[in-house]
């Protein structure tokens, strides 16, 4: 396999870009990816205009993100951006992100592409000829250490669950949601399945306590378009002393068919130090409605 060097591309971290602790969101490192991907997908005859005139797309399906020290507004964010493995209907990237003049990683991450025949919406093999130009022109790392993908989330019965229907502002010209949306609407959701168990953003803060996310998955399995009404369950799946897991699984309303499924690995921090804290007594009761250990 040709050795080359990565691909980088840079982004400022704008005011409206960051959350309510000022750091970068985290739905937007996801749009960071997929704006360098995109860079790097067209250095390869493999941009969008090019591919939809053969009738094919490249779709991001599967994600995994692990959060290392958070940027700020005004950081200057270079992502360098790898193809760690490609195989006959799909490419795999990884992507590491720094901040511009430094070599100290603030995240990184992973993101598989299916190849997508248009008409059909179906995954197909990609044609020998761009797979030889993506062999021999890649950016690649190696050696290759696929992330830990999900596998089958049922919903246990009594998890929190919520109605949710797409936004118009959240789809692009198909009318499918975008993928970095999911992670936005998992973010809203899982702040109100928290302050349904008594505990809002202020009562942490008011406690001390403050909770980031360290790690995120995500697969997208099915399209969802413009006003689907889908519904979102959570329930924490694994508790140790100073983090919870929760998984998620989202189906569509009308036919209960499956569209994603996700997990995110969250960790409480003391608001003054920034160092990890134990989870109170009090919250793991209070929360007990939603814990199923897996």
């Amino acid at each position: 396999m040709i050795m080359r060097e990565s691909l980088s591309s840079k982004f400022r971290v704008r005011e409206y870009e960051c959350d309510a602790l000022d750091h970068l969101n985290i739905a937007n490192y996801l749009r960071y990816m997929q704006e360098s991907a995109l860079d790097a997908f067209s250095k390869l005859s493999l941009d969008q205009a090019h591919l939809a005139s053969l009738g094919n797309s490249l779709q991001p399906r599967n994600v995994y993100i692990e959060f290392i020290r958070p940027f700020t507004f005004g950081d200057l964010v270079r992502v360098k951006t790898m193809i760690s493995a490609l195989e006959h209907d799909e490419i795999i990237l990884s992507f590491e992100f720094l901040k511009d003049g430094g070599e100290e990683s603030f995240a990184i991450s992973q993101m598989v592409y299916d190849f997508i025949e248009i008409s059909s919406g179906q995954k197909m093999q990609i044609p020998n000829d761009l797979h030889l130009e993506i062999r021999t022109k890649g950016h690649w790392i190696s050696p290759y250490t696929p992330a830990e993908m999900l596998h089958s989330l049922d919903p246990p019965q009594g998890a929190y669950s919520l109605p949710w229907r797409i936004e118009w502002r959240d789809v692009g010209s198909d009318q499918k949601l975008y993928i970095a949306s999911y992670l936005d609407y998992l973010l809203d959701f899982v702040l109100r399945a928290a302050a349904d168990c008594g505990w809002t953003h202020k009562r942490s803060l008011d406690e001390g306590m403050v909770w980031v996310v360290r790690r995120q998955w995500l697969n997208v399995l099915n399209d969802a378009e413009f006003e689907d009404e889908l519904i979102f369950s959570t329930w924490i799946s694994e508790f140790k002393r100073s983090t919870v897991t929760r998984d998620y699984s989202i189906p569509r309303a009308q036919d209960d068919f499956l569209i994603a499924q996700a997990r995110t690995l969250w960790i409480a921090l003391e608001v003054e130090s920034g160092r990890p804290r134990r989870i109170p007594d009090v919250w793991k009761q209070e929360f007990a409605s939603q814990i199923f250990i897996r």
